[in-house]
């Protein structure tokens, strides 16, 4: 867990993060707050306005547009397979949960502003047919090879895109 430690003469910072000088300045500046409980851009600050403070959660945690579950419409620019749901499910703590299709999915996923990273997948291992099987293999394979996000808001969805730029996975929000 980082800690913060501050003093009324000012404070030194073991965890940077912008907002975070603001907030902390902000609970030096009013003498009648003695509790800080603030959700901060993926973390939450909790603990005594004056030393010390403690920062909750992780700067990997998934923005709130990002939590939910996904679906995944093509895989690096071919269509899934009919009746087939290759799905992920995003918690705020950036947890992934899901099926590729056959087998159920889980890891993380690490973000950073328009970074985006999944840990390798562990999954169940049943047998399914073998085209079932192919586009679980595509799905997964893409997750681990995402690099940037972001959302086609007028469409609600979500794209994840390789090192290159290519766009790999497009997901709508169930």
């Amino acid at each position: 867990m980082k800690r913060i430690s501050m003093k009324p003469s000012g404070f030194r910072l073991s965890f940077s993060r912008r907002g975070l000088l603001g907030l902390v300045a902000v609970a030096l500046a009013l003498p009648e707050a003695r509790f800080l409980d603030v959700p901060l851009a993926g973390a939450a600050v909790r603990g005594p306005a004056v030393t010390p403070v403690e920062l909750v959660g992780s700067a990997s945690a998934a923005p709130a547009i990002l939590i939910g579950r996904w679906l995944a419409e093509s895989i690096r620019d071919r269509g899934v397979v009919d009746n087939v749901q290759a799905v992920i499910d995003i918690t705020a703590e950036g947890k992934v949960a899901g099926s590729g299709g056959c087998n159920r999915i889980s890891g993380a996923a690490t973000v950073r502003e328009a970074r985006i990273s999944f840990s390798p997948m562990i999954s169940t291992k049943m047998t399914c047919a073998p085209a079932i099987l192919d586009q679980e293999s595509a799905f997964l394979s893409a997750l681990g090879d995402a690099r940037l996000w972001r959302i086609d808001e007028p469409r609600d969805k979500l794209i994840l895109v390789d090192e290159h730029g290519v766009t790999i996975l497009r997901l709508l929000r169930m």
